[in-house]
C-alpha cells in the first residue's frame, strides 16, 4: 500500500503538494476560537445572522468598542455564512481555512510550473505548503482574507501568464481576472496591489506584446482599475470620514515618511528571517519592539543592505533567471501594504507574510533551477545536495507547522511580548 501511494505521488506531483499542505494545516481543524476570533467572530453579534447581510456589508471590519476602521465585506460575509452553517461552532471556520490553505498551495504549484522546471516547481510549492510562517494565517478565521488574497494572486498570475503566452488575454479572461481581483480587495486591503503582480509578470514572464495587444492590455488593466475604484467607493460609503483613517502603531505615530521608513528598516531583517529560517515564531510583534531610532544602528544598516542586495540580484537575474526577479518583485509588492509607506496598524505580523512568501519560494526555486542549469554536470552532486536540502526543509517545516498549530487551540491563547530576534 505504501509503495502504491509513493508511486502515485511521484506520478502526480500536484497531489504531493496537496498532501503536504493538508498535513501541515489539519491540526487546526480541532481548534477553538482564538485571539482575534473572539471579538470579531465569537462575540460579534453582527456576524451571527445572514439576515442582516446589508448591515454586514456596510459596516467596518472591527466591531465596537474597537476603532471602527477597515472594510472587508466579503470576508465578513464569509464568516457570517460559516457561523450560520455551524450555529456558532468553530469547526466550519477551521474547515474553510484549511481548504483555502490547501487550495492556495495547489495554486502556487500550478503557477510555479509555468515559471520553473518541474523539479524546482515541486520543490518551491512543497516548501510553501509546509512553511511555518503561514500558521497564523490558518489559525484564525479572521485571517481568511489573507488566504483569499494569496489564492487569488496565484490564480490571477497563472491565468494571465498562460493566456499571454498562448496569444492574448481574451475579454472573458479579463472578466475572470476582474472577478478574482474584486474578491481579493473585498477580503483584505492587501488585495489592492495584485494588478502590480500582473505587471511584473508581463515584464518578466511573457513575450513582448504587439501594438494590438498593447491596446487590449491597456483596456484590461483599465478594467482592473475600475474594480479598484469600486472597492474604494464601497469603502467610502461604509466608513465615511474614517474610510482612509488608520490608526498607526505607537512607534510610528506622528512620524513623517522618511522617519517611518527608517524605523521600518529594522523590520526588513525580520521579514527575511521569517521567510528563510522561521525557527522562532510568535503570535504578535508589539510596536515597542521596533522603536524609532535616534540614529542608524546595526538593524537599520542591515535592513538597508538587504534591500540593496535584493535590488541588485533582481536586476542581474532579470534575463538569465527571470523567475528570481519576478519572485523578488512579488515579495516587494506583497510587503508594500505593510511597509508603512502609507501608515498602517501593523509593523510586523506573520499573517502578512503569506502573500510575499509566494514570491520568496518562486525566487528560491528560480535560483535553484539556475544553479542546476548553469552547472557543468547537472546530474552531479549539486542536484543531490539541493534535493536533500529541500527534503530537509520540507520535513522541518512540516514538523514546525504541526507543532505550532497545536498552540492555537484555545480562546485563552496568550500573547507574550518579547524583543525581536537580532539581525
Amino acid at each position: 500500500m505504501r509503495q502504491r501511494a509513493t508511486a502515485f505521488l511521484r506520478r502526480h506531483p500536484g497531489a504531493t503538494v496537496l498532501s503536504l499542505a493538508f498535513a501541515a494545516s489539519a491540526a487546526h481543524l480541532l481548534n477553538d476560537f482564538v485571539y482575534d476570533d473572539v471579538p470579531v467572530v465569537r462575540d460579534n453579534v453582527r456576524l451571527h445572522s445572514l439576515a442582516g447581510w446589508r448591515q454586514i456589508v456596510a459596516s467596518p471590519w472591527w466591531p465596537p468598542p474597537f476603532v471602527e476602521q477597515l472594510h472587508r465585506p466579503l470576508a465578513a460575509l464569509m464568516l457570517a455564512a460559516q457561523w450560520a452553517i455551524g450555529q456558532g461552532a468553530p469547526w466550519p471556520f477551521r474547515v474553510v481555512s484549511v481548504a483555502l490553505y490547501v487550495a492556495g498551495a495547489w495554486a502556487v504549484y500550478r503557477l510555479a510550473t509555468r515559471l520553473l522546471t518541474p523539479g524546482a516547481a515541486l520543490a518551491a510549492a512543497a516548501v510553501f505548503a509546509v512553511h511555518p510562517v503561514h500558521v497564523e494565517a490558518v489559525a484564525q478565521a479572521v485571517n481568511q482574507g489573507d488566504l483569499v488574497v494569496g489564492l487569488t494572486a496565484a490564480l490571477m498570475a497563472t491565468l494571465y501568464i498562460v493566456r499571454r503566452r498562448a496569444g492574448h488575454v481574451r475579454a472573458r479572461d479579463w472578466a475572470a481576472l476582474a472577478a478574482l481581483y474584486a474578491a481579493a480587495l473585498l477580503s483584505k486591503e492587501s488585495g489592492y496591489v495584485l494588478p502590480a503582480v500582473l505587471v511584473a509578470a508581463e515584464l518578466l514572464a511573457t513575450p513582448a506584446p504587439g501594438p494590438g495587444e498593447r491596446l487590449r492590455l491597456s483596456l484590461g488593466f483599465a478594467a482592473l482599475a475600475t474594480v479598484a475604484a469600486g472597492g474604494i467607493a464601497a469603502r467610502q460609503a461604509a466608513l465615511g470620514d474614517h474610510a482612509f483613517a488608520v490608526e498607526p502603531v505607537a512607534s510610528l505615530r506622528g512620524l513623517g515618511l522618511s522617519a517611518r521608513l527608517a524605523t521600518m528598516l529594522q523590520v526588513v531583517p525580520q521579514w527575511l528571517r521569517l521567510m528563510a529560517f522561521p525557527a522562532r515564531l510568535r503570535a504578535d510583534f508589539p510596536p515597542t519592539a521596533f522603536p524609532h531610532p535616534a540614529r542608524f544602528g546595526a538593524a537599520e544598516y542591515t535592513g538597508l543592505a538587504l534591500l540593496f542586495a535584493a535590488s541588485v540580484v533582481a536586476w542581474l537575474a532579470r534575463r538569465s533567471a527571470p523567475a528570481v526577479t519576478l519572485g523578488l518583485a512579488w515579495c516587494a509588492i506583497g510587503l508594500l501594504p505593510v511597509s508603512n509607506i502609507v501608515p498602517s496598524g501593523i509593523m510586523l505580523a506573520e499573517r502578512t507574510l503569506y502573500l510575499p512568501s509566494v514570491g520568496f519560494v518562486l525566487a528560491a526555486g528560480g535560483a535553484a533551477a539556475w544553479l542546476v542549469r548553469g552547472h557543468r554536470a547537472p546530474s552531479s552532486l549539486l542536484r543531490t545536495v539541493l534535493a536533500v536540502a529541500c527534503a530537509g526543509a520540507v520535513a522541518a517545516g512540516l514538523v514546525k507547522s504541526v507543532n505550532r498549530a497545536s498552540l492555537w487551540n484555545t480562546a485563552h491563547f496568550v500573547v507574550v511580548p518579547a524583543a525581536p530576534t537580532p539581525p
